[in-house]
């Protein structure tokens, strides 16, 4: 094992992968050997598809979530991006990472791994621990609410704020399946078009919003903006669902 010279901190070169860990240099090459050795016990597997495979793991008396992002290990375009920035993997812990620094409730970051081969990512996984609790439902939206107004008002985008993408844990709302951005242009706008996406399944959030907001122009204009994304999204499924019908019969 050897810490990268020029990675930073936290960064370190294990086995063929370049890791990015929230733990100690041991317990990040021990937990990555055992992923790559398959020296782990599947608690709960909690999906299988071509995009994405993920599973509750026991490693060493840690409750864990190993997660391998199939699709974005394998795509042409993904693998040449990855030439110019980390893979899908790093970015993710990266995102874990950044939620724990700003104080918000979300999963324990404990690393991402990622193998390149001629400079592309080829392969990687990240681990992060298991959060406890029940998916959120409507009755919780203030909980989600608060949560994700809270990282706004840090500045930081979720990504895909559904209510099933959050779990609720002694009556608050705790972060899953999120990759966190920083937006650099129309940051106000971007942010209430993610509120009005979250609006889309717990439309009862829109009572959480100060007066001032609801009734402001930029967040009129976000909701027309989100509501289009959202309608070009539901024709390009619905196109590639017939596509599919037609290819098949």
């Amino acid at each position: 094992m050897q810490r990268t010279a020029s990675a930073g901190p936290g960064r370190l070169e294990c086995d063929g992968y370049r890791l990015e860990a929230s733990v100690t240099d041991d317990e990040a090459v021990s937990l990555v050997r055992a992923v790559v050795e398959r020296r782990y016990r599947v608690v709960t597997p909690l999906k299988d598809s071509r995009h994405c495979w993920a599973a509750r793991v026991a490693i060493g008396g840690r409750d864990l979530v190993l997660k391998v992002p199939r699709a974005r290990n394998r795509r042409a375009w993904e693998r040449f991006l990855t030439l110019f920035r980390p893979g899908e993997s790093i970015r993710q812990h990266r995102s874990i990472a950044t939620l724990d620094h700003l104080g918000a409730r979300g999963p324990e970051p404990i690393l991402g791994a990622e193998r390149r081969e001629a400079g592309r990512v080829v392969d990687g996984f990240f681990l992060y621990g298991y959060v406890a609790g029940r998916q959120a439902t409507s009755r919780d939206t203030r909980a989600v609410a608060e949560a994700l107004l809270e990282l706004h008002g840090h500045g930081y985008l979720r990504g895909d704020p559904q209510a099933q993408n959050f779990i609720i844990d002694e009556g608050q709302a705790r972060f899953i399946d999120f990759k966190m951005q920083r937006p650099r242009f129309l940051t106000r706008i971007r942010l209430l078009m993610e509120y009005s996406k979250f609006l889309e399944s717990m439309p009862f959030g829109y009572r959480y919003l100060d007066q001032a907001t609801r009734d402001s122009r930029a967040f009129r204009l976000a909701n027309a903006l989100q509501a289009g994304l959202s309608c070009t999204r539901r024709l390009r499924k619905a196109a590639k669902r017939k596509l599919t019908g037609w290819r098949k019969g």
